[in-house]
């Protein structure tokens, strides 16, 4: 079967890659708190509704760094959903997150989210870093129970990929580069477009 949808646009440009930092991830030591704002995405009408009274998984409900309420099921229904868990504070997650707005420019038009949930960071914080470089999807603050409502992270940055269902398809612990997040966004979209099955 043949997926009608349009394939993601790129950039041929050169894509400098950032350097390994030795220590895939940083150690929680402290629980706190962190930040972010909130976007949709524009995806083709197959006629798939998503219940939010039929969710039953993890639904984080945190403000965003413009101070709204915001819930995990208002992003389900559109596509894949990323949840990445970091820090402005930590090596490693800045190291990914040039490569992260490289997957979101190129994927939101596909209704792909990423969510940003910031620990031991305010608002303005997120915002005056995330604004200067173009880091535009939605981020927000978070909390002890949010790393133990999505099963007790143990290390910044870590990264959960979702179906527009909300069932979890992908985990990763560490850096996550564009190569393989981008095939994981792929496998995703693939199962939503009925080309391979869930697992």
């Amino acid at each position: 079967m043949q997926s009608s949808r349009k394939k993601p646009s790129t950039n041929n440009s050169t894509h400098k890659r950032p350097g390994h930092f030795a220590g895939a991830f940083v150690l929680l030591a402290f629980l706190a708190f962190s930040t972010n704002g909130c976007g949709t995405a524009e995806t083709k009408d197959d006629g798939y509704k998503f219940d939010p009274a039929k969710y039953t998984g993890p639904n984080f409900q945190l403000k965003n760094i413009a101070g709204e309420d915001v819930q995990f099921t208002d992003f389900l229904g559109k596509g894949p959903v990323a949840i990445n868990f970091w820090g402005t504070w930590c090596a490693p997650c800045r190291v990914e997150m040039p490569e992260f707005r490289r997957i979101y420019d190129e994927y939101k038009d596909l209704g792909v989210e990423i969510i940003g949930i910031s620990l031991r960071n305010t608002p303005q914080q997120v915002l005056s870093y995330c604004q200067p470089q173009r880091f535009t999807w939605p981020q927000v603050i978070g909390d002890v129970r949010t790393i133990k409502m999505y099963g007790n992270i143990r290390g910044f940055p870590t990264t959960i990929i979702y179906d527009r269902d909300g069932k979890e398809l992908f985990r990763h612990m560490g850096p996550l580069r564009y190569a393989a997040f981008r095939s994981e966004l792929e496998k995703a979209l693939a199962i939503q477009d009925g080309i391979a099955p869930h697992s």
